[in-house]
């Protein structure tokens, strides 16, 4: 689909400087960072740490990791094939990827001019769940901080779909209603990364071949009750050819204050096993608050609740039965073209059986502050802090302690073109 929406606009022989269509309008985005982290080893590294980069423990001396990397370098094409028709293809280049390149979205949107207060719209592709209110920055970064809140890090790393969306809103006066639906496919795996490696809090996106890394946790360890699970889930991937569903409905009023509810449902069958990964039966609810205060000041709050199960019957129950709950509030204020950004997240898991045998409970929160500042048109600087405690019991199987605490301070260099 990439590969068609782009022939399709170079067969009109149109740049991002022409009047007519159809054209491609094309970005950059590119992510230099340089990091130093203390704590357990990360999750990518495949340990239970929760942020993009781990520490190295050695005994009972914590030894802190100074890293400098490319984090992420990105090409975005926007086609633009003609009024109201649009589309974008995502490909990423990020060195921690088992594919260094990788496709991240591919879609088409159709949103003609409204005649109206009733407006409309359609998408269709691969594209992430309508969910997050904090990434709005190009190639799905997030304008307040580097690292994401710990619910959309879930949602960039399994929140991915090939589906279709349909949205209707009305507006009147300062006041816009919303509805959204959409149907999909390719995110049977999602629950995994919750059930198996708990929650995260970084900005690593997996593209669409990718995959990602599972601790060693004995269930999907050798002689495990799902050990034909391989140490790595591939998020965008269709086991059971069931579609599944979201529905979503968001109010705004007068561009100041916004409420939203989003719901999804996989239709995972727990039992379904293909191409060494698991369908899981998933669903999970998002609500959201947002407002914008006077003195340049935005909040913004999510919180979610779900449940994922996944295997054959054991006397009556699915062998993974997990509920997660994860929400945050962000706080963040404007001075000129800076930004001062702060961040309270908590998450949770809770481990519904064969706890004896695989102990997958978890209970965190994690605290950021971050601050950004454009240098040239092109070129922005942004700052973090992230302190994240968890109590994690799976951590046993590591020989670690079930509570542990990781700081992580990084710099971006962000290039936008």
């Amino acid at each position: 689909m990439a590969a068609g929406l782009i022939a399709l606009c170079a067969g009109g022989g149109a740049t991002a400087g022409d009047s007519g269509l159809p054209r491609i309008d094309w970005e950059f985005w590119g992510d230099l960072r340089l990091s130093a982290t203390s704590g357990e080893p990360g999750w990518l590294d495949g340990g239970f740490g929760k942020g993009r980069y781990g520490g190295r423990l050695n005994g009972d001396r914590d030894d802190g990791i100074v890293r400098g990397e490319v984090a992420q370098a990105s090409i975005l094409a926007k086609p633009v094939l003609a009024w109201g028709l649009t589309g974008l293809v995502h490909v990423k280049y990020d060195q921690v990827q088992d594919k260094p390149a990788d496709l991240v979205e591919a879609f088409l949107r159709y949103r003609p001019a409204p005649s109206s207060n009733l407006s409309w719209s359609a998408k269709a592709g691969l594209y992430f769940l309508p969910v997050s209110r904090e990434n709005t920055g190009p190639a799905w970064s997030s304008p307040y901080t580097i690292s994401f809140s710990a619910l959309n890090s879930w949602i960039g790393e399994e929140g991915k779909v090939v589906g279709a969306e349909l949205r209707g809103t009305w507006r009147s006066g300062g006041h816009r209603l919303s509805a959204t639906g959409g149907v999909f496919g390719f995110n049977d795996p999602i629950g995994s990364l919750i059930a198996w490696r708990g929650w995260a809090l970084h900005d690593h996106i997996p593209g669409a071949f990718s995959t990602v890394p599972l601790p060693p946790v004995p269930s999907i360890s050798e002689g495990g009750f799902f050990e034909i699970q391989p140490d790595y889930v591939n998020p965008v991937k269709e086991v059971d050819n069931r579609p599944g569903y979201y529905v979503a409905l968001d109010y705004d009023f007068d561009r100041r204050f916004r409420l939203g509810f989003f719901y999804h449902d996989n239709r995972g069958e727990p039992t379904t096993f293909r191409d060494g990964q698991y369908s899981w039966d998933t669903r999970f609810w998002v609500a959201t608050a947002e407002a914008n205060l006077p003195g340049d000041v935005r909040v913004i709050a999510q919180h979610s609740q779900g449940n994922t199960q996944m295997g054959k019957p054991y006397f009556g129950r699915q062998p993974l039965d997990t509920d997660f709950g994860a929400g945050y509030v962000l706080v963040t204020r404007s001075f000129g073209a800076a930004r001062i950004s702060g961040r309270v997240d908590w998450f949770d898991t809770d481990d519904r059986i064969l706890i004896v045998r695989d102990n997958n409970e978890e209970v965190g929160y994690a605290a950021t502050l971050a601050a950004g500042i454009p240098v040239t048109r092109h070129v922005g600087v942004m700052a973090e802090w992230l302190y994240i405690n968890s109590d994690r019991h799976g951590r046993r199987y590591l020989g670690l302690a079930e509570e542990q605490d990781q700081h992580l301070v990084q710099v971006s260099l962000r290039l936008h073109f």
